[in-house]
């Protein structure tokens, strides 16, 4: 899911943040951060988002970014960017706030505990407040009734193993030679990252909140499914 944030003023000039969150972790994934609100802002969030997510050799191909409807999301940029990962899109409904409430309550957050804390004298300072309050609070302290009370960090971590051990245990069956009982097979969760959202700096963790981006029924589905 992605969303841009309206401007917030410093001493010197305005700011814009523009964040992908994937709502299966609640984690901000990529975010961006510049001085004007283009559509490199949303490229540049979602490029950082996919380089975090595939870094270990994975794949953004079928995943979804959910926006809203800004100009910055229909950018033939942002589009180039989808179909190069083969990803999805989707956009939010006129007029159903539902639909981007993950985003908003993340935002919510970030302007109640850095935004309109204090005044800021320029745009790095904010910067910095910016990425360090994702960084270390969202995704490292901050707990979530969604995840189970965990960080968005520890969700992963613990998911991830579990996937992997699941993954690695064999499945005995009846065979001749096998003195071993016959276990049934484990229904494995799988994990489909979701993303959705732009940015500059390298983001990750939005707040809890309904996780409905892309439902059916709750957006008006523009898929943009290519292939290499």
């Amino acid at each position: 899911m992605a969303h841009r944030h309206p401007e917030h003023p410093t001493a010197v000039a305005k700011l814009y943040i523009c964040a992908v969150k994937d709502v299966w972790s609640n984690r901000i994934v990529g975010y961006s951060i510049y001085s004007r609100m283009t559509s490199q802002l949303a490229v540049d969030a979602l490029e950082s988002a996919v380089a975090r997510r595939t870094a270990g050799g994975g794949s953004a191909a079928g995943c979804k970014l959910h926006s809203d409807r800004g100009g910055q999301f229909r950018s033939r940029k942002l589009q180039q960017s989808l179909w190069r990962h083969q990803m999805l899109w989707c956009m939010g409904q006129v007029g159903s706030a539902g639909d981007n409430a993950a985003m908003e309550s993340f935002f919510s957050l970030l302007q109640r505990n850095v935004l309109d804390r204090r005044k800021w004298t320029s745009r790095k300072e904010l910067r910095i407040a910016i990425v360090t309050w994702i960084k270390r609070i969202y995704h490292r302290r901050r707990r979530q009734a969604r995840l189970g009370r965990l960080t968005p960090i520890e969700y992963e971590a613990i998911m991830t193993t579990l996937a992997d051990q699941a993954a690695l245990e064999p499945l005995w069956w009846g065979r001749s030679d096998c003195h071993r009982s016959v276990q049934q097979p484990r229904s494995v969760l799988q994990v489909e990252p979701r993303l959705s959202g732009p940015s500059n700096l390298g983001l990750t963790d939005p707040a809890s909140g309904p996780a409905n981006a892309g439902a059916p029924g709750s957006s008006s589905a523009l898929p943009w499914r290519t292939s290499d």
